[in-house]
């Protein structure tokens, strides 16, 4: 069950993403309890005032369920540790990894759950393993 959150000025995305808990603003934005919101705001760095988003209950290990009511595969896992990401459309390896803090896009090309991604582009839905992220690897 998603809750209301009535946008308010000066917030955006990522930002209301982050204080309701979620990593990256693709979590709310394409969520399907937000199908109509995104009908109403395509671009998602437009919202304005007054503009209704759903924020999704979360799971353990923070990730949105996809159907509303079980976790992804991995979304269970301690913090650290390799978690999964539903692609949003024109997401690619690199830009999910730059959203979940790494340099560049060669840890999410290197991880073998990602293998058949190196030889198609990522379409929307498609499930990218991130991998824990450590002080080093920044």
């Amino acid at each position: 069950m998603s809750t209301p959150y009535t946008v308010q000025a000066g917030d955006w995305l990522q930002k209301i993403a982050e204080e309701h808990g979620f990593d990256s603003w693709r979590d709310l934005y394409y969520h399907e309890d937000n199908a109509a919101f995104r009908a109403k705001r395509p671009d998602p760095d437009k919202i304005y005032p007054g503009d209704i988003i759903m924020i999704p209950d979360q799971v353990p290990g923070g990730e949105v369920p996809p159907g509303g009511d079980k976790p992804p595969p991995g979304g269970d896992k301690p913090p650290g540790a390799a978690k999964t990401v539903v692609a949003g459309p024109g997401d690619t390896l690199c830009s999910i990894a730059v959203d979940h803090g790494f340099p560049n896009c060669l840890k999410l090309r290197d991880h073998p759950d990602n293998k058949e991604f190196l030889t198609r582009p990522l379409v929307a839905g498609d499930v990218v393993t991130v991998p824990g992220i450590t002080e080093k690897q920044v």
